[in-house]
Protein backbone atom coordinates (compact mmCIF):
# COMPACT_ATOMS: atom_id res chain seq x y z
CA UNK A 1 0.00 0.00 0.00
CA UNK A 2 1.45 3.85 -0.92
CA UNK A 3 1.11 6.20 2.23
CA UNK A 4 1.24 10.07 0.88
CA UNK A 5 2.44 12.42 3.13
CA UNK A 6 -0.43 13.37 5.29
CA UNK A 7 0.98 16.57 7.41
CA UNK A 8 2.08 17.98 3.44
CA UNK A 9 1.01 21.90 3.39
CA UNK A 10 -0.87 21.49 6.57
CA UNK A 11 -2.06 24.49 9.16
CA UNK A 12 0.36 24.63 11.87
CA UNK A 13 -1.58 24.35 15.16
CA UNK A 14 0.75 25.47 17.29
CA UNK A 15 4.55 26.54 17.81
CA UNK A 16 7.04 28.03 20.61
CA UNK A 17 9.13 29.51 18.72
CA UNK A 18 10.60 30.66 15.63
CA UNK A 19 13.32 32.32 13.79
CA UNK A 20 12.99 35.33 11.61
CA UNK A 21 12.46 34.00 7.77
CA UNK A 22 12.11 30.24 8.78
CA UNK A 23 8.10 29.46 10.35
CA UNK A 24 7.34 26.13 10.74
CA UNK A 25 5.17 26.05 7.87
CA UNK A 26 8.42 25.64 5.37
CA UNK A 27 9.15 22.53 7.46
CA UNK A 28 6.04 20.83 5.99
CA UNK A 29 6.12 22.65 2.35
CA UNK A 30 7.87 19.77 0.61
CA UNK A 31 10.81 22.01 -0.22
CA UNK A 32 14.40 20.23 0.97
CA UNK A 33 16.94 22.80 0.89
CA UNK A 34 19.02 25.28 2.44
CA UNK A 35 18.19 27.80 4.44
CA UNK A 36 14.42 26.10 4.28
CA UNK A 37 12.57 24.89 7.12
CA UNK A 38 11.83 25.56 10.67
CA UNK A 39 14.55 27.52 12.84
CA UNK A 40 14.31 28.42 16.33
CA UNK A 41 14.87 31.93 17.70
CA UNK A 42 18.41 33.14 17.83
CA UNK A 43 20.13 31.46 20.74
CA UNK A 44 17.27 29.30 21.27
CA UNK A 45 17.92 25.66 21.47
CA UNK A 46 14.63 23.40 22.00
CA UNK A 47 11.48 24.20 20.66
CA UNK A 48 8.54 22.34 19.05
CA UNK A 49 5.96 22.98 16.36
CA UNK A 50 2.85 20.99 15.96
CA UNK A 51 0.98 20.09 12.71
CA UNK A 52 -2.75 19.84 12.79
CA UNK A 53 -3.49 16.84 10.22
CA UNK A 54 -6.98 17.89 10.10
CA UNK A 55 -8.15 14.22 10.54
CA UNK A 56 -7.74 11.41 12.57
CA UNK A 57 -5.08 8.72 11.42
CA UNK A 58 -2.80 6.40 12.56
CA UNK A 59 0.89 6.84 11.85
CA UNK A 60 2.84 4.23 10.61
CA UNK A 61 6.50 6.38 9.69
CA UNK A 62 7.81 10.11 9.91
CA UNK A 63 10.86 11.00 8.11
CA UNK A 64 13.21 13.85 9.16
CA UNK A 65 15.58 16.52 7.46
CA UNK A 66 18.02 18.35 9.82
CA UNK A 67 18.05 22.21 9.01
CA UNK A 68 20.95 23.12 7.50
CA UNK A 69 22.33 26.68 5.67
CA UNK A 70 24.39 27.54 2.60
CA UNK A 71 27.53 28.05 5.07
CA UNK A 72 26.84 24.87 6.62
CA UNK A 73 25.42 22.37 4.29
CA UNK A 74 26.29 19.00 5.61
CA UNK A 75 26.31 20.42 9.47
CA UNK A 76 23.43 18.22 11.50
CA UNK A 77 22.43 21.47 13.91
CA UNK A 78 19.51 19.38 15.73
CA UNK A 79 21.37 16.50 18.06
CA UNK A 80 17.83 15.29 20.08
CA UNK A 81 14.32 15.00 19.19
CA UNK A 82 10.94 13.61 20.05
CA UNK A 83 7.93 12.61 17.84
CA UNK A 84 5.18 14.26 19.30
CA UNK A 85 1.40 13.74 19.10
CA UNK A 86 -1.73 15.24 21.04
CA UNK A 87 -5.09 14.48 21.16
CA UNK A 88 -6.26 17.92 20.91
CA UNK A 89 -4.85 21.13 19.74
CA UNK A 90 -4.03 22.22 23.56
CA UNK A 91 -3.53 18.77 24.65
CA UNK A 92 -0.89 16.79 26.59
CA UNK A 93 2.75 15.79 24.46
CA UNK A 94 2.52 12.25 23.78
CA UNK A 95 5.90 10.74 22.72
CA UNK A 96 5.28 8.79 19.65
CA UNK A 97 9.71 8.14 19.54
CA UNK A 98 12.69 9.65 20.50
CA UNK A 99 15.93 10.00 18.07
CA UNK A 100 19.61 10.97 18.64
CA UNK A 101 21.31 12.01 14.68
CA UNK A 102 24.75 11.17 14.86
CA UNK A 103 27.51 13.79 14.35
CA UNK A 104 27.86 13.45 10.90
CA UNK A 105 27.28 14.45 7.45
CA UNK A 106 23.58 14.88 6.44
CA UNK A 107 21.38 12.68 7.28
CA UNK A 108 16.96 11.87 6.81
CA UNK A 109 16.11 8.83 9.02
CA UNK A 110 12.98 6.91 8.81
CA UNK A 111 11.66 6.71 11.92
CA UNK A 112 9.20 3.39 12.25
CA UNK A 113 5.68 4.94 14.77
CA UNK A 114 2.97 2.29 13.81
CA UNK A 115 0.47 3.69 16.57
CA UNK A 116 -2.83 1.65 16.88
CA UNK A 117 -4.42 4.69 17.98
CA UNK A 118 -5.72 7.40 15.75
CA UNK A 119 -4.19 11.42 16.11
CA UNK A 120 -5.47 14.49 14.93
CA UNK A 121 -1.89 16.61 15.68
CA UNK A 122 1.75 15.00 15.11
CA UNK A 123 5.22 17.23 15.72
CA UNK A 124 8.64 17.61 16.31
CA UNK A 125 10.29 18.52 19.68
CA UNK A 126 14.01 19.84 19.35
CA UNK A 127 15.68 18.85 22.70
CA UNK A 128 19.13 19.85 22.47
CA UNK A 129 21.26 20.84 19.56
CA UNK A 130 24.88 19.55 18.60
CA UNK A 131 26.52 22.75 19.29
CA UNK A 132 25.49 26.24 20.34
CA UNK A 133 27.86 28.31 18.07
CA UNK A 134 25.82 28.74 15.29
CA UNK A 135 23.19 30.47 17.16
CA UNK A 136 19.56 28.35 16.14
CA UNK A 137 18.65 24.73 15.19
CA UNK A 138 15.61 23.34 13.81
CA UNK A 139 13.63 20.94 11.23
CA UNK A 140 14.21 21.73 7.39
CA UNK A 141 11.68 19.02 6.43
CA UNK A 142 8.78 17.11 8.23
CA UNK A 143 7.06 14.31 6.16
CA UNK A 144 4.88 11.73 7.69
CA UNK A 145 3.39 8.79 7.04
CA UNK A 146 -0.24 6.56 7.89
CA UNK A 147 -3.72 5.98 7.53
CA UNK A 148 -7.01 7.17 8.48
CA UNK A 149 -8.28 3.65 9.89
CA UNK A 150 -6.61 1.20 12.07
CA UNK A 151 -7.82 -2.62 12.36
CA UNK A 152 -10.94 -3.12 14.06
CA UNK A 153 -11.57 -5.94 16.69
CA UNK A 154 -14.67 -7.99 17.99
CA UNK A 155 -14.99 -10.65 20.39
CA UNK A 156 -16.70 -13.87 19.46
CA UNK A 157 -17.90 -16.31 22.37
CA UNK A 158 -19.82 -19.41 21.21
CA UNK A 159 -21.54 -18.09 18.12
CA UNK A 160 -22.66 -14.31 19.51
CA UNK A 161 -20.12 -11.46 18.65
CA UNK A 162 -19.25 -8.62 21.05
CA UNK A 163 -18.53 -5.26 20.50
CA UNK A 164 -15.23 -4.10 22.72
CA UNK A 165 -15.67 0.28 22.00
CA UNK A 166 -16.34 0.84 25.51
CA UNK A 167 -19.00 -1.72 26.58
CA UNK A 168 -19.16 -5.95 25.88
CA UNK A 169 -22.13 -5.23 24.07
CA UNK A 170 -23.84 -8.53 22.44
CA UNK A 171 -24.50 -7.99 18.50
CA UNK A 172 -26.19 -11.56 18.15
CA UNK A 173 -24.78 -14.25 15.84
CA UNK A 174 -23.44 -12.77 11.97
CA UNK A 175 -26.04 -14.05 9.85
CA UNK A 176 -23.06 -13.77 6.83
CA UNK A 177 -19.92 -13.03 6.20
CA UNK A 178 -21.30 -10.02 4.73
CA UNK A 179 -22.90 -8.86 7.77
CA UNK A 180 -19.84 -9.71 10.08
CA UNK A 181 -17.30 -7.38 7.82
CA UNK A 182 -19.99 -4.61 8.39
CA UNK A 183 -20.07 -5.16 11.94
CA UNK A 184 -16.43 -5.32 11.90
CA UNK A 185 -16.40 -1.82 10.05
CA UNK A 186 -19.20 -0.35 12.33
CA UNK A 187 -18.82 -1.64 15.89
CA UNK A 188 -14.61 -3.02 16.19
CA UNK A 189 -12.32 -1.23 17.96
CA UNK A 190 -8.69 -0.52 17.19
CA UNK A 191 -6.90 -1.55 20.50
CA UNK A 192 -7.03 -4.98 21.80
CA UNK A 193 -5.81 -3.76 25.42
CA UNK A 194 -8.85 -1.79 26.26
CA UNK A 195 -10.35 -5.31 27.22
CA UNK A 196 -7.79 -4.71 30.07
CA UNK A 197 -8.42 -1.38 31.24
CA UNK A 198 -10.60 0.26 34.01
CA UNK A 199 -13.26 1.90 32.59
CA UNK A 200 -16.24 4.14 34.08
CA UNK A 201 -18.60 5.15 31.51
CA UNK A 202 -19.51 3.08 28.29
CA UNK A 203 -20.17 4.09 24.77
CA UNK A 204 -23.39 2.06 22.71
CA UNK A 205 -23.37 2.66 18.64
CA UNK A 206 -26.21 3.96 16.82
CA UNK A 207 -27.87 3.26 13.42
CA UNK A 208 -29.52 5.70 10.77
CA UNK A 209 -32.63 4.74 8.52
CA UNK A 210 -33.36 6.56 5.43
CA UNK A 211 -35.02 8.99 7.55
CA UNK A 212 -32.29 10.51 9.32
CA UNK A 213 -33.70 8.64 12.37
CA UNK A 214 -31.25 7.42 14.58
CA UNK A 215 -31.52 4.32 17.10
CA UNK A 216 -28.84 3.17 19.84
CA UNK A 217 -28.69 -0.58 20.20
CA UNK A 218 -29.27 -1.63 23.52
CA UNK A 219 -28.73 0.09 26.44
CA UNK A 220 -29.09 -1.18 30.19
CA UNK A 221 -30.01 1.72 31.81
CA UNK A 222 -29.27 -0.18 35.37
CA UNK A 223 -25.67 0.31 34.26
CA UNK A 224 -26.20 4.19 34.36
CA UNK A 225 -24.61 5.02 37.48
CA UNK A 226 -25.00 9.05 37.24
CA UNK A 227 -26.48 11.91 35.64
CA UNK A 228 -24.22 12.24 32.54
CA UNK A 229 -26.00 10.47 29.17
CA UNK A 230 -25.17 11.81 25.87
CA UNK A 231 -24.75 11.07 22.23
CA UNK A 232 -21.38 12.49 20.76
CA UNK A 233 -19.76 11.75 17.36
CA UNK A 234 -16.69 9.34 16.85
CA UNK A 235 -15.26 8.95 13.45
CA UNK A 236 -18.60 10.37 12.02
CA UNK A 237 -20.60 7.90 14.54
CA UNK A 238 -22.98 8.77 16.78
CA UNK A 239 -22.76 7.17 19.91
CA UNK A 240 -24.33 7.43 22.85
CA UNK A 241 -22.17 7.60 26.10
CA UNK A 242 -23.09 7.39 29.85
CA UNK A 243 -21.76 7.13 33.03
CA UNK A 244 -21.05 3.79 35.13
CA UNK A 245 -19.66 2.00 37.83
CA UNK A 246 -16.20 1.40 37.25
CA UNK A 247 -15.65 -1.99 35.15
CA UNK A 248 -13.16 -4.25 33.07
CA UNK A 249 -13.96 -5.83 30.16
CA UNK A 250 -12.33 -8.77 30.72
CA UNK A 251 -14.23 -9.54 34.05
CA UNK A 252 -17.77 -9.62 31.43
CA UNK A 253 -15.55 -12.24 28.98
CA UNK A 254 -14.95 -14.52 31.59
CA UNK A 255 -18.39 -14.69 32.40
CA UNK A 256 -19.73 -16.10 29.21
CA UNK A 257 -18.46 -19.49 28.18
CA UNK A 258 -15.49 -20.17 30.80
CA UNK A 259 -14.00 -16.96 29.06
CA UNK A 260 -13.31 -18.96 25.93
CA UNK A 261 -13.74 -16.64 22.97
CA UNK A 262 -12.26 -15.67 19.80
CA UNK A 263 -10.66 -12.43 18.38
CA UNK A 264 -12.07 -11.89 15.37
CA UNK A 265 -10.58 -8.73 12.78
CA UNK A 266 -10.37 -8.14 9.22
CA UNK A 267 -6.88 -6.71 7.25
CA UNK A 268 -7.78 -3.34 4.77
Amino acid sequence: MSLENIVLNKPIAYVSNYGDGNPPSQAIDGIKANNNGWGTTTNVFSGLFVVDLESYYSIKYVKVRPFTSTNYPSNVRVKDMEIIARDSKDGEDIVLAKYTFPNTNLIEPTIEINSTKKYRYIGVKVLSPFQTSQSTTGIGEFEVYGVDFVPHYLIQQSKNIYSIDHNYLNLGESKSPTELSSWIDNYGYGDLNIINESLDNKHTPTTVDEEMIYESLNIDFNDVKKPNIYVFEDDDKKKVRYDTDSYKIIDEIKKINNGIGNVVFKEY
